[in-house]
């Protein structure tokens, strides 16, 4: 299976500085929801390879990770065996499950992938639990593009801000804390740079003016070239330093790309 920023295997050896830092955000995100799973009934909505779902399972009482790829599903199975850890393969629209099943929801670098969020979110709102728990990470879409610009990540639909992010979670949740997640200047200065050149690079076909099928055209290509290129972090990289405890998740760090929502029903 690929492995890409948008699906992560861990162990495999990372492609570049940003494939790195995604990966050292999504192993922060889940080890900052441990806190919250104790001996909970959980829910990881768009688990990937499992490996999200196999942290969780370590203090909740019990999890279900669902994902909408078959092959993700099937690796997660394969690769992430747990007692109390069950991973099935879902398709988009209604979820599964009775009304009020899961004490805590996560979903993680998720949001972002939908073109109409009602049915995302009021399905996560009917299966959680009366004050139970919905974190979701997503990247901050100020650090990624102009007002005036469409997401340049090709699997990408709509980035948020943090007021675009709370005012869209507003219309299901009525408690909701927007958190911020970078670190150091040398975990987060690479990425930083990189989403600056990438949205200025990008900007000639990622206008709002232009169709969804010109977007999607024009960044398959940088996608595919982008990707035919071998890219292997050299063990003197700095990034490689860092460690998931340099992650910072909270609401008054200054170097950041990405947000942490937490909602409670």
């Amino acid at each position: 299976m690929e492995d890409t920023s948008e699906r992560i295997i861990l162990n495999q050896q990372r492609k570049s500085e940003a494939d790195y830092y995604v990966y050292l955000l999504h192993l922060a995100s889940y080890k900052y929801a441990t806190a919250f799973a104790g001996q909970k009934k959980v829910l990881d909505y768009g688990c990937g390879t499992g490996y999200g779902a196999q942290i969780l399972s370590t203090v909740a009482e019990s999890v279900i990770a669902i994902d909408i790829s078959n092959d993700a599903i099937i690796y997660a199975q394969n690769n992430y065996k747990s007692s109390n850890a069950k991973f099935l393969k879902v398709d988009d629209g209604k979820l599964p499950f009775e009304d009020n099943a899961f004490d805590l929801i996560t979903s993680f670098q998720v949001i972002e992938h939908f073109y109409d969020t009602k049915q995302y979110l009021s399905e996560i709102n009917r299966v959680l639990k009366p004050n139970g728990l919905f974190l979701l990470t997503t990247p901050d879409r100020e650090t990624r593009l102009f007002s005036f610009q469409k997401p340049w990540n090709y699997y990408h639909i709509i980035e948020y801000s943090i007021k675009t992010l709370k005012n869209e979670l507003s219309r299901y949740f009525d408690d909701i804390k927007i958190l911020k997640i970078g670190g150091g200047e040398q975990l987060v200065k690479q990425e930083v740079n990189r989403r600056k050149f990438t949205k200025l690079v990008t900007l000639p076909f990622t206008l709002i003016i232009y169709p969804e099928p010109v977007r999607k055209f024009f960044l398959g290509i940088l996608k595919k070239i982008y990707y035919s290129k071998p890219k292997v972090l050299t063990e003197d990289n700095e990034i490689l330093k860092c460690t998931v405890d340099d992650v910072i998740i909270n609401q008054e760090i200054t170097n950041y790309t990405d947000l942490m929502a937490i909602c409670k029903k």
